[in-house]
């Protein structure tokens, strides 16, 4: 990956409505207008923070040896974040510390929202970034209420360039904010059609590329599928239907067992069953064109935690254990996996330069303001036109820690 976090040395120099969400009971609850309260704490990139700008430091006002600032390749990663707001999204995430909760707990997807806002304002200057929900408005594709596959709503650009350290964001971050509150819950989870609407657009991001899946629960809406009671799932999560409880015995995505009128807001039972495998290679789909998936799995999703795990192996990021993705069961796990997430992504250890020094001897290092010494394992080291950060330095960049890096010729290389 490209020099994404030394970006800022550039700057430094120079429609339908929806039916209520799938449910097993009748109460139809859902629908959130808008992002409010708590949920809206540190995510608005707002450009009103403060009336005076604390720009970063520039090579002029920090009183470096030498006077060369050397270029550096700039390729900003694009995230993508797929998320869903089906009607389980509405349920409240759990909170930190129950104890010391104020006010109403954040919903699943106030949290997605707030966490979502919080990266790009964090990482914003150092990527281009986009956004799709599902599900989308019905169409006549699908005669399911509720299933209609997801669309984007927010093209991939650049982020917006850090000029105020105490006042991140602009306009475009702002226009990302307006559209991420804006959004309602409601319907199903048709994942593998809204993956399958969204490949042309996914496999033509700018490189390198990443999809941030946000999710509670398996994938549905497949009204051609069948399936045992092991893969139904109003099954797997213990509901009931109206005409009995869905068990080993009771297969509540048979039509042969259930009708109708007991799925008032589905009406065909098969749409259900967990429509894992063509998610699945839709996820292998953008793999094979370069773009890893990252799964954030939300609570909900426990129920389903191999396909999960399936989803990250296919997607490139697995992560070691016996969960391979990002198992989120409270507000700060939201919030410290995407925040991991944008770290990981967003900047690299290896920094290109566009060309290669004629004087690596007189070439200096600095993060911020702070000198890095050459070599050692918590240094740097160069080789043609590559500089690549060890250790602690490393650890650094990778923490989100550094806003940017400066390269200055002129003066011998301290070691």
């Amino acid at each position: 990956m490209g020099a994404a976090l030394a970006l800022s040395l550039a700057v430094a120099c120079g429609e339908e409505e929806r039916p209520p969400p799938f449910s097993l009971d009748s109460s139809g609850e859902g629908g959130l207008a808008n992002l409010g309260g708590a949920a809206q704490v540190g995510t608005g990139g707002r450009t009103d923070v403060s009336p005076d700008c604390e720009g970063p430091p520039t090579p002029e006002t920090m009183d470096l040896c030498g006077e060369q600032v050397v270029p550096v390749v700039v390729n900003r990663p694009t995230l993508y974040f797929v998320l869903d707001v089906s009607g389980s999204m509405f349920e409240p995430l759990p909170a930190d510390d129950a104890g010391s909760s104020q006010g109403d707990p954040l919903t699943k997807l106030e949290a997605s929202q707030a966490a979502i806002l919080s990266l790009t304002l964090e990482h914003g200057h150092r990527i281009r970034y986009g956004l799709a929900t599902f599900p989308g408005p019905d169409t006549g594709a699908s005669s399911l209420l509720g299933c209609g596959a997801g669309q984007e709503v927010f093209t991939a650009r650049e982020g917006d360039p850090l000029l105020c350290l105490n006042r991140p964001g602009g306009e475009v971050q702002n226009a990302f904010a307006t559209t991420v509150r804006s959004l309602s819950v409601g319907g199903g989870t048709p994942l593998s059609a809204t993956l399958q609407v969204l490949e042309s657009t996914i496999t033509a991001l700018p490189q390198p590329a990443f999809v941030v899946l946000l999710t509670d629960g398996a994938p549905n809406c497949n009204e051609e599928a069948t399936c045992e009671a092991s893969a139904c799932i109003p099954n797997l999560e213990g509901g009931a239907l109206p005409s009995g409880r869905c068990t080993d015995s009771f297969n509540c995505c048979d039509s042969d067992e259930v009708s109708a009128e007991d799925l008032p807001y589905i009406g065909v039972p098969e749409a259900m069953c967990v429509d894992g495998d063509a998610s699945l290679e839709a996820i292998e789909t953008f793999a094979a064109a370069g773009v890893r998936t990252f799964v954030v799995g939300v609570p909900g999703s426990d129920a389903y935690r191999g396909l999960m795990n399936a989803f990250a192996e296919a997607g490139g990021t697995a992560r070691d254990g016996e969960v391979a993705y990002f198992d989120v069961r409270k507000v700060g796990d939201l919030s410290d996996a995407l925040a991991a997430i944008g770290a990981e992504t967003s900047q690299s250890c290896t920094v290109s330069l566009e060309e290669q020094s004629s004087r690596p001897d007189l070439l200096n290092v600095y993060f911020d303001a702070e000198l890095v010494h050459q070599g050692g394992v918590n240094g740097w080291s160069s080789s043609g036109d590559e500089l690549t950060f060890h250790g602690a330095a490393c650890d650094q960049i990778a923490a989100g820690r550094v806003t940017q890096i400066h390269l200055i010729s002129g003066c011998p290389t301290v070691y």
